[in-house]
């Protein structure tokens, strides 16, 4: 009978023909023998690419098909992961990113916190016996790591050193003495003196230096009331009593003296309210050096004058009220100016007013303008410009028997130098020239303004027949439009003169564009006169010259 086989393989018979089977029998022990039924090859595998490019993988891990007859070793992303129950994890650390800790342990008391960006770490417990809290503070823009900190003042909201919070019925341990006054003591500590300092609040009276208010004052001092070591004396000597109209009275039986300084001999003079043979009714003699000899508060809301000078009769002379003005002559305040006199004002000297943009709008205002750099004038509802005199000529210049450019600008009072800066949007500059002239028959005379060394008008060379002595006239005018290194003037002039008794011949520049001029420098005014031809009997002269300002 054929044996029992658990497992066999086909083999070639070692002798004989045939099949033969090599097994284990029921004993344990190889053996070969005849099977009932042969077992025969009816092909083999044909050859696979898939399969050969699987077999080719040389490195562990996962074979992956990527693609047909292609495979690839790979370790398994999580993408090809299905979703799993979490039951189906027992085993690992999962990163934050995907919903995990990144943690394998924990102990009692720890606090989970990102520690960095997808990074969780943990915080150990507080195991210490004092209480403490979770604290954090960041910068305003990023976070900061949690710790464990005890609760400060100042980490109370309403509780730092600069809060002033409100507790209703607080009780203070240890400050229970009923009419105790609270204090800090030298240690900063707060404290209570009830046998020195006490308050009696059903009668509103306060006692220093002991605890029963002796008289029905609301201030009883034990001992003696000192300010800067100058005791106020008992009795009748000194009194502080109110009197009609919610004033008070300080009342000396044998005079007042207000001192500064103790160690001065100056004689005082008492306080003698209705007059007397002293020389003055109050006197305050001289302070240490550096104090202030008189200080009036006024109080919030103030609306009444600090300080008022009357007559005997009552009538209100000069005051200080509550915005700093001086009122003189009147006590009537405009509500408006800093110093007011009713009536005329005399200045011995000079009087200076501080440059400003405007000072108002009511009529007779004077000011200094600090943008125009004029002297303005509140008139007639609109603000107008003084116009100032800047140079006056006082000796006669004369261009004569000469056939080139010369100025006919002398000296006189003022200057015609104008500083750097000085044009601003507006200012204009007048020059106004008069004098006498005549030409040797038909001659070309041509008039020139300038600004230092740039032409500004200019008249041309004119023909002029003037045979005997005549009157002329010339007029410039500079007017600024821009200021600064690139800055604009536009510049007209304009030449008159006689050529008979009764006959005029006028000419003037045509200019239609500013002039360019550097305004941020000095420049110099100047007027010139160019005879085309040299003859004695070519001349001018100019006597007079103003040069004025305007806004």
């Amino acid at each position: 009978m054929a044996w029992p086989f658990y497992s066999a393989i086909i083999i070639p018979a070692f002798a004989g023909s045939g099949t033969q089977l090599l097994g284990v029998d029921n004993t344990g022990l190889l053996a070969v023998s005849s099977p009932a039924t042969v077992l025969t090859l009816i092909g083999a595998q044909a050859a696979d690419a898939d399969l050969t490019a699987l077999a080719a993988l040389v490195t562990t891990g996962y074979a992956k098909r990527t693609a047909a007859n292609t495979w690839t070793a790979t370790t398994i992303p999580a993408s090809d992961i299905p979703s799993l129950a979490a039951s189906i994890i027992t085993s690992g650390v999962l990163a934050p990113t995907i919903g995990g800790t990144g943690l394998a342990t924990y102990v009692l008391g720890d606090t989970l916190y990102a520690s960095a960006a997808n990074t969780l770490s943990r915080l150990t417990g507080n195991i210490s016996t004092t209480r403490q809290f979770l604290m954090q503070q960041g910068t305003g823009v990023v976070s900061a790591i949690p710790a464990w900190s005890v609760v400060a003042q100042d980490d109370v909201t309403g509780l730092t050193t600069t809060s002033s919070p409100t507790f209703a019925g607080l009780t203070l341990t240890g400050l229970t003495t009923a009419g105790s006054i609270l204090f800090a003591s030298a240690g900063g500590t707060i404290s209570q003196d009830g046998a020195n300092l006490y308050w009696n609040d059903a009668a509103n009276q306060l006692s220093v230096g002991g605890t029963v208010v002796r008289n029905a004052s609301m201030l009883d001092v034990y001992g003696q009331l000192q300010s800067n070591s100058y005791v106020m004396g008992a009795g009748p000597d000194l009194s502080l009593f109110p009197v009609v109209g919610g004033q008070s009275v300080l009342s000396s039986w044998h005079g007042l003296q207000l001192v500064g300084n103790k160690a001065s001999t100056v004689v005082y003079t008492p306080v003698d309210i209705g007059g007397g043979p002293s020389i003055a009714s109050v006197i305050i003699p001289n302070q240490q050096a550096g104090a202030i000899g008189v200080v009036i508060l006024g109080q919030t809301g103030q609306t009444g004058n600090l300080l008022e000078f009357r007559t005997v009769s009552n009538v209100g002379l000069t005051a200080f009220n509550a915005s700093g003005d001086l009122l003189i002559g009147s006590l009537v305040d405009n509500g408006v100016d800093a110093f007011q006199v009713a009536g005329s004002a005399a200045v011995s000297q000079s009087l200076l007013l501080s440059p400003t943009a405007t000072a108002g709008t009511a009529n007779g205002r004077l000011w200094s303008d600090s943008a125009g750099q004029t002297l303005d004038t509140f008139q007639a509802g609109v603000v107008q410009s003084i116009e100032t005199a800047l140079f006056s000529q006082t000796n006669s210049v004369t261009v004569a028997n000469i056939a080139t450019e010369n100025t006919l600008l002398g000296t006189g009072a003022g200057t015609i130098t104008l500083p750097a800066n000085f044009f601003t949007i507006g200012k204009t500059i007048r020059i106004r020239m008069m004098g006498s002239y005549r030409t040797n028959g038909a001659v070309a005379l041509r008039m020139r303004s300038y600004l230092g060394a740039t032409l500004i008008g200019d008249t041309a060379a004119v023909s002029y027949t003037v045979a005997a002595i005549r009157y002329f006239e010339l007029e410039a005018v500079y007017t600024c439009r821009t200021v600064g290194v690139a800055g604009t003037v536009m510049g007209q002039i304009v030449f008159e003169g006689n050529t008979s008794a009764t006959a005029q011949q006028k000419t003037a520049s045509i200019n239609t564009v500013a002039t360019t001029i550097n305004t941020t420098i000095s420049q110099v005014l100047n007027i010139t006169a160019l005879w085309a031809a040299a003859s004695p009997q070519n001349t001018i002269t100019s006597t007079n010259v103003l040069v004025e300002v305007a806004r």
